[in-house]
């Protein structure tokens, strides 16, 4: 490839004002007065830059200028002017001046003195297209106030600016303003999807919108990374969206979607390890910034019922999380406008990112770069847990089997010999079941004495029976002195212990 080959941007300029993509509006109208032949003295080109302005200016001066034009009032693109307008963007009757760095008053001047000749070579126009006008000092737009007002029937002046607003109204209100708009995502894609199949060169279903929405509605952009992107490719290299963003220095949207679920997740440290990641890769932290934003209003459209189309599966959404989501978004936009004043903005966006995730309540961690749902593993299955089989009763032999002749078994009524009253084990009722029985009421008359006194009490019954004559016993006691014809235990209960 030759080095101008290389150049897409000059490549791919529109020779004609009908192929000027994505200004459809403004076309229309400068092709129906090139046809009509009525184009007008003065025009004021505005827009954002990449846009269009400067080519659709440099075909309409061909229009003006061209010494064969078609029938329909284009140029031929041909003739002599038209092919120095092509190549060098300036011919002999057109001149293209940089305002940005011609913005004073002798700048000015001289142009003025320049355009007071007729045009050369039988052309009917002479046109000066100044780029960048609002960057003229207020001096020098007062000069060409003047020229304005009163040109020569034969100058025209096309004033392309970034910034309408700080053009002078008087100068304004003596022109014709069309306003470019930024291409659309849309557009764009689908050029670099023609570039690339021309070409011969396999790429990722995600790289054209990928460099379309980085191109943030510059087609000059979108070619110029195009274009930087194919420059890095070796051989037969695919070309991918990694490889995209590690060229233009910017956040992967795999990673805005991962931080943004893990932040509707709760996922604290998620967010963190991404952010995290995403620094030691080299990512600006404005541009991280700028894709989490991106990826959180799509988001937002989703929870609002509208469904914003961008490659990522955003069903997870629900319709109330919209408050939270409003409220991410603010926050990452706020520390976004004061990151310039940060030495460390990473740092700063990391502590923004935890603080809003944790108000978020944990519902479980994020699989990183997953555009769907992890799968659920199955688990194994459970084996089946049978009922035991009843337990067959053993067959009871009749009661009269292994009893002697002359023994038969005890009628259901009839008591049993053995039957001492005493109820089996297993008809005893349990504890609790028990109640307490009261205790015996004491005898009248009696009362409980102490061991000191039961002893005093004793030994004076012995001394008193000792003086009668009688045998006394502490085991047994006979009144009236007569001996036990038993043992001493045999009387020991008929013994008043004084208790």
């Amino acid at each position: 490839m030759s080095s101008k080959e290389l150049n897409l941007a000059n490549l791919l300029r529109p020779r004609r004002i009908e192929d000027i993509k994505g200004q459809a509006q403004t076309t229309s109208v400068l092709k129906s007065q090139m046809q009509k032949g009525r184009l007008a003295g003065n025009y004021v080109f505005a827009g954002k830059y990449g846009c269009g302005k400067t080519t659709a200016a440099r075909i309409v001066a061909m229009a003006m200028t061209c010494e064969e034009p078609d029938g329909n009032g284009e140029p031929c693109g041909k003739c002599e002017s038209c092919r120095s307008i092509i190549d060098y963007g300036a011919s002999i009757n057109v001149m293209e001046v940089n305002a940005a760095s011609n913005r004073g008053i002798d700048n000015i001047r001289e142009i003025i003195e320049r355009i007071q000749t007729p045009p050369a070579g039988g052309a009917a126009k002479r046109v000066v297209i100044l780029d960048e006008a609002h960057m003229l000092t207020p001096e020098a737009s007062n000069a060409l106030l003047k020229t304005l007002e009163e040109p020569p029937e034969w100058v025209s002046f096309i004033l392309c600016t970034t910034e309408a607003e700080r053009i002078l109204p008087t100068i304004k209100s003596r022109c014709q303003c069309f306003r470019f708009e930024p291409i659309s995502e849309k557009v764009m894609a689908q050029t670099v999807t023609e570039v690339l199949d021309e070409r011969g060169i396999r790429y990722e279903e995600k790289v054209p919108k990928l460099l379309a929405h980085l191109a943030v509605g510059s087609f000059r952009d979108c070619l110029s990374s195009l274009e930087q992107c194919m420059d890095a490719l070796s051989g037969n290299e695919m070309m991918s969206a990694d490889l995209v963003c590690a060229i233009k220095g910017v956040a992967s949207l795999d990673t805005a979607y991962t931080v943004l679920k893990a932040y509707l997740a709760g996922d604290t440290g998620a967010v963190l390890a991404e952010t995290a990641e995403a620094r030691l890769s080299g990512t600006r932290a404005t541009s991280y910034a700028d894709s989490i934003m991106e990826m959180t209003l799509s988001a937002m459209f989703e929870a609002s019922g509208r469904h914003q189309e961008n490659g990522y599966d955003m069903s997870f959404i629900k319709p109330e999380e919209m408050q939270d989501l409003v409220g991410f978004l603010k926050a990452v936009s706020d520390v976004r406008a004061k990151m310039n004043a940060f030495s460390e903005p990473f740092i700063q966006l990391s502590a923004v990112l935890a603080q809003e995730t944790m108000k978020r309540p944990f519902v479980g961690g994020v699989v990183k770069h997953t555009p769907e749902p992890p799968k659920a593993e199955t688990e194994p299955p459970v084996a089946e847990i049978k009922a035991p089989e009843p337990v067959k009763a053993e067959e009871t032999k009749p009661e009269t089997e292994g009893l002697a002749d002359g023994f038969t078994p005890l009628g259901e009524d009839e008591p049993s010999p053995f039957d001492d009253g005493v109820p089996f084990e297993e008809d005893i009722p349990f504890e609790e079941d028990k109640k307490p029985e009261p205790e015996p009421a004491k005898e009248p008359g009696k009362k409980k004495i102490s061991a000191e006194e039961f002893f005093g009490n004793l030994k004076a019954k012995v001394d008193d029976a000792q003086k009668e004559g009688v045998r006394q016993d502490i085991c047994g006691y006979t009144e009236g002195g007569e001996e036990d014809s038993g043992t001493d235990e045999g009387n020991a209960s008929d013994f008043d212990w004084g208790f």
